[in-house]
């Protein structure tokens, strides 16, 4: 099996209606007229060459694409040039083969995406867990999103402004997010206040209550955490839900209400 036919059987598995792998061979057999070898297809998938080949077909798609595209928040000119990311993982069921973990218990897949809020195009970080192996979200993000910072694909051209990730709590680690800013303001997040969160208020800022995006804003605060650099706090009541949320940010220079549109954004 070539590697085109790899990536080709890969598109076709994942949207067809096939409840298992071994169900697409037979639907590929039946319905596309396509014989293909059970070891092949399946020896296929654990080749870490072919991993990568996905990876860098996924990046490269991306990259090609998100300036073609419509701008999802063009109505947003202050967001113009600056890349907003929402940020999750995606949890699917578990092979029927694949090992137990240490208690003898399946381990669902788990892989982290970036949703680009600008275009809408997907991005796959890395896989978080599966196979019989727990883990956390966060680690994974640490390590894939550092280097691609670096790596500069993010943001380019003169006047760039850094990228905002938008995720729920599981991604508070101040310690990053405070290094981020005190490393040329690197990267920014927004994501909602955890109930075991101590802030200390420094100071309540003003906004412009008439400006249709901060419809709901009930406070903007400057507040603080030990070892942490000063943040935001959004206090926010939405307009046709009547539900309160509270979000925390690292983004200084952007409307109360269009902090809290965004991370809602992240639900679309």
């Amino acid at each position: 099996m070539d590697d085109f036919r790899f990536l080709r059987l890969g598109i076709c598995r994942v949207l067809s209606q096939a409840a298992s792998g071994r169900d697409f061979l037979q639907m590929a057999r039946e319905v596309l007229g396509e014989e293909v070898a059970r070891a092949s297809f399946f020896d296929s998938l654990h080749c870490r060459r072919r991993s990568k080949i996905l990876a860098d077909l996924n990046a490269e798609l991306v990259i090609r694409n998100r300036s073609g595209l419509e701008d999802l928040l063009a109505q947003f000119p202050e967001l113009q040039g600056i890349p907003v990311y929402a940020v999750d993982g995606h949890h699917i069921d578990h092979a029927v083969h694949s090992p137990n973990d240490h208690k003898g218990e399946k381990v669902s897949a788990n892989n982290l995406y970036l949703l680009c809020l600008h275009s809408g195009l997907l991005w796959n970080l890395g896989a978080v867990q599966g196979d019989g192996r727990h883990s956390h979200e966060m680690p994974v993000f640490l390590n894939q999103i550092v280097p691609w910072l670096l790596s500069g694909k993010m943001v380019k051209g003169k006047g760039k402004r850094a990228p905002i990730f938008v995720g729920d709590p599981a991604f508070v680690d101040k310690v990053f997010w405070t290094r981020m800013v005190l490393e040329g303001n690197r990267a920014r997040f927004i994501t909602r206040t955890k109930s075991n969160m101590k802030p200390m208020i420094y100071a309540s800022y003003g906004w412009d209550p008439k400006k249709l995006v901060n419809e709901g804003v009930v406070a903007d605060l400057s507040v603080g955490f030990d070892g942490a650099t000063t943040m935001r706090i959004i206090r926010y009541r939405d307009p046709e839900s009547r539900i309160d949320y509270e979000f925390l940010t690292s983004v200084m220079d952007l409307e109360p209400g269009l902090i809290a549109l965004l991370y809602l954004t992240r639900w679309r």
